[in-house]
């Protein structure tokens, strides 16, 4: 997997690549002023626990929540809205070592619903955050 971090005026490219069932690896590349034409230089690179990195990512999840909520975030960050439902999947995986739970009503059809449980979500999110 990669992507770009938009960190004006540079660039930060991430890789992240799975190594194990436990382990990733992660490489992160700098592009000085957005010029992805030179050769950048790798800022971090290292080899970690895939439960480790899924701990940190929600953690500052957490701590974006506890400082901002998700109004004030989308408002912070120029209409971006807080990514929930990626919060409540990664820590769903944290607690309970599988995928969020959905329920598909009609499964391949044109009316096929895909469901979640609000209330299950909204006490993940009291549990963790208030």
């Amino acid at each position: 997997m990669q992507f770009e971090w938009d960190s004006e005026p540079a660039i930060h490219n991430w890789r992240i690549e799975k190594i194990s069932v436990e382990k990733i690896r992660i490489d992160i590349t700098c592009y000085e002023d957005g010029i992805k034409t030179s050769p950048g230089n790798k800022e971090f690179s290292e080899e970690c626990e895939f439960n480790q990195f899924i701990t940190e990512v929600v953690n500052s999840l957490e701590a974006l929540l506890k400082d901002h909520g998700i109004i004030g975030y989308r408002k912070q960050w120029y209409a971006q809205d807080f990514p929930l439902s990626s919060y409540l999947q990664l820590n769903h995986y944290l607690l309970n070592s599988c995928s969020y739970p959905t329920k598909i009503s009609n499964p391949g059809e044109w009316i096929e619903k895909i469901e979640t449980n609000l209330n299950d979500e909204l006490e993940l999110i009291k549990k963790n955050i208030l």
